[in-house]
């Protein structure tokens, strides 16, 4: 299984569909763009319809507002024990990993 996450009121999620390009695969979750810390895995059709509130723009497209929502959906504790376990399966696979980057997603 692999996942598709959106932000509401990120234009750019609704192009392909709207344009007829392609379908979107993956399950989605749907999370919300006030920063408030909802998401909806696997949305009905009437949570679509419910939750659609806000309203499409580009802006809803940076990786700092996909940042940001994702962050607010979880506790600083849930961040730090996710990143211990990616770094030691990481270390087992002797593989890199970029300490300044994890310092940087801690420290928010």
């Amino acid at each position: 299984s692999y996942y598709r996450v959106e932000l509401d009121g990120d234009l750019v999620v609704v192009l392909p569909k709207f344009l007829g390009i392609y379908k979107h695969s993956g399950i989605q979750i749907l999370i919300d763009s006030a920063e408030t810390g909802n998401l909806i895995i696997q949305p009905t059709v009437v949570e679509h319809k419910l939750w659609r509130h806000e309203r499409k723009t580009l802006s809803n497209h940076t990786l700092f507002k996909y940042r940001y929502s994702l962050e607010a959906c979880f506790n600083k504790n849930d961040l730090n024990e996710y990143l211990m376990k990616e770094i030691t399966a990481t270390n087992k696979a002797n593989q890199t990993i970029d300490i300044e980057s994890i310092d940087w997603m801690t420290s928010q």
